[in-house]
């Protein structure tokens, strides 16, 4: 009998931060499971952009083998096989959650569930943890089944939830994090048999945002909000400014 597999991706998700003695996060389920898995150590990504990522993970390939380079007009070459079609030829059911900007480049398969987009700034907390446990527990996943799930909740903009922004789960926004997505791990934990196979990556990590400095903290995180105000604001601007635009500024 096939084992069904929950694959779990944790955006922007640095290896320093869940498996290190000087880490200020709580993670008990991740170590529960370190302990008792497999922990590769020294796993490097291809590259630090999340579609590059994904290209090489499910297709073994480097990125611009693939035929996606970058997050605009790129897309999978149809002579690439992925593992989507090794697992689907293989009789497993596919089912997953990604955000928005995974229908763009053709690497994913069609899933059972209608329902596997959600919108980039959504977290765990807002929506997305309930609706996989939902899943999970529906009893309606059929047998053998692959289950993709790509979380952004340690991307920018870092917001904590609020049940998890005490300093007991963290020195920094990034670290307060890190423990809310043990939570969640641990929910998982309970709808999921011991025979599934369970494996959490990263795509990429991220850039350093805080340090110690004698004994200190220093946080480099703007405010999430300020965050959300200047990535809504970029969306409004235009990506090009027609011509007749600067020769009337010329002209004035």
């Amino acid at each position: 009998m096939k084992s069904n597999i929950f694959f779990l991706i944790i955006d922007s998700f640095r290896a320093d931060k869940f498996h290190n003695p000087n880490k200020t996060s709580l993670t008990p389920n991740l170590d529960k499971l370190i302990r008792n898995g497999t922990l590769f150590s020294q796993a490097v990504s291809v590259s630090d952009a999340t579609l590059m990522s994904w290209s090489s993970l499910f297709t073994s390939k480097y990125a611009f083998r693939t035929g996606i380079r970058s997050s605009r007009f790129n897309k999978l070459n149809e002579n690439v096989q992925t593992y989507f079609k090794i697992l689907s030829d293989n009789k497993y059911t596919l089912y997953g959650l990604l955000p928005t900007l995974s229908e763009t480049i053709g690497l994913f398969p069609t899933f059972e569930n209608s329902d596997y987009l959600y919108d980039l700034n959504q977290n765990l907390s807002e929506g997305i943890g309930q609706n996989i446990l939902k899943k999970l527990e529906s009893g309606t996943l059929k047998e053998p089944w692959f289950f993709i799930v790509h979380i952004m909740d340690l991307h920018f903009p870092l917001v904590v939830p609020s049940n998890f922004n005490n300093q007991q789960y963290g020195a920094n926004s990034y670290e307060k994090i890190v423990s809310s997505l043990d939570f969640w791990i641990g929910k998982i934990l309970q709808k999921i048999d011991q025979e599934t196979l369970l494996i959490i990556t990263a795509d990429h990590g991220c850039y350093l945002k805080s340090v110690d400095v004698e004994g200190k903290n220093i946080d480099f995180d703007t405010s999430s909000q300020t965050q959300l105000v200047t990535s809504n604001l970029s969306k409004k601007i235009p990506k090009f400014i027609p011509a007749s635009f600067m020769q009337d500024r010329k002209s004035t």
